[in-house]
C-alpha cells in the first residue's frame, strides 16, 4: 500500500521499495531525483557485501546512535551491481551489523556507467574504479574516506524502519 511522504508516494513489497508520484499504482515509475530513471530500492543481506574502505571508529558510533535514535535507516547505500561492492555506505553498513541487523537498503547501480564518478579525496592515492573494484575483491581496504562516488540521481530519505532489516 503506498504511503505519502512529501510529495512523493512510497510503496513497498516485501524485498523493494519504489519511489515516485505513483508508486505502487501498477506503472513504471521514475525517481524525482536528478536526472537518473527511477532506482528499485533492494533489501539486500549485509554478509555479501564487499568493502573497499575501512570505517572511523568515531563516525560508526555516531551513526549507530543515529540510526537508534531514528529508528530508521534515512539513506539506502549504493553497491555495484555486479560485485556488491560498497560504493556509498561503509559506516551504515557496519553501524547496522554492529547493531545486530542482517539486511540493508541499497540501489545497485552500473559502475562501469560513464554518469558514475570517482574521485580520491586523498592526495597521495590515486583512485580509478579499477582499482575500487580489485581492493574491495583483495580485501585489503583503502584507509577511511578515501573516495568519493557521484551516483547521480540517488535517491535520498528514505527512512526504512529498522524491523524491515532483520
Amino acid at each position: 500500500m503506498p504511503v505519502k511522504f512529501g510529495s512523493l508516494f512510497v510503496a513497498a513489497s516485501k524485498y523493494q521499495y519504489s519511489f515516485g508520484e505513483s508508486a505502487g499504482r501498477g506503472r513504471t515509475l521514475f525517481c524525482p531525483y536528478r536526472s537518473l530513471s527511477m532506482k528499485k530500492i533492494k533489501i539486500i543481506p549485509i554478509k555479501i557485501l564487499k568493502a573497499h574502505e575501512r570505517v572511523s571508529r568515531k563516525n560508526l558510533e555516531k551513526i549507530k546512535l543515529q540510526i537508534r535514535h531514528d529508528g530508521c535507516i534515512k539513506d539506502s547505500i549504493i553497491l555495484d551491481r555486479d560485485n556488491f561492492i560498497i560504493l556509498d555506505g561503509h559506516h551504515r553498513t557496519k553501524a547496522l551489523n554492529d547493531l545486530g541487523y542482517k539486511k540493508i537498503p541499497a540501489v545497485l547501480v552500473d559502475y562501469h556507467d560513464k554518469k558514475v564518478r570517482v574521485v580520491s579525496r586523498r592526495k597521495n592515492i590515486m583512485i580509478t574504479k579499477e582499482s575500487i573494484i580489485t581492493t574491495a575483491l583483495s580485501k585489503k581496504l583503502y584507509p577511511c574516506k578515501t573516495s568519493k562516488h557521484f551516483i547521480p540521481g540517488r535517491p535520498r530519505a528514505i527512512n526504512i524502519k529498522l524491523e524491515k532489516l532483520i
